[in-house]
């Protein structure tokens, strides 16, 4: 079930992405599992300019043995820089924040902050009961 939890996110954050992705059981192109482990293909992230000046530093907080390595790699002529214009990740940033009405809320909360923290409060109190365990709720299935 983990690998396959796993698949699903992966899945998940391609389409959020804008990528494409024909069996979601299956993951997105970049995902691939060899011997119970996940690999994921950062190679075209590599190769553009805000790939390279991001990736590191995510991977710093969550993995950072293969951010050193992933740096080590930046002098390798077969990793050399394929999109040198940041445009490619903002037109992607833009459709992921469109798509989720980023640019709408942010407006919102300027012209009307009180009414942006009540959102968020209602936001955290839904998530918080969405947390909760019933009080009836067993390990097994019920017939």
């Amino acid at each position: 079930m983990g690998l396959a939890g796993f698949r699903m996110l992966a899945t998940s954050a391609a389409r959020m992405l804008g990528i494409s992705v024909e069996d979601p059981h299956n993951g997105p192109p970049v995902y691939a599992e060899a011997g119970q482990r996940v690999f994921i293909n950062f190679t075209g992230i590599m190769r553009g300019r805000v790939g390279r000046a991001l990736m590191p530093r995510v991977l710093d907080v969550m993995e950072s043995r293969s951010a050193a390595i992933m740096r080590s790699l930046f002098g390798d002529a077969r990793l050399s820089l394929k999109h040198r214009s940041p445009f490619l990740f903002l037109s992607r940033a833009l459709r992921v924040a469109v798509r989720f009405a980023v640019p709408l809320r942010m407006i919102q909360a300027l012209i009307r902050p009180e009414a942006a923290h009540a959102r968020i409060e209602r936001l955290g109190a839904d998530l918080a009961g969405r947390l909760t365990f019933r009080g009836d709720a067993a390990a097994t299935r019920a017939p």
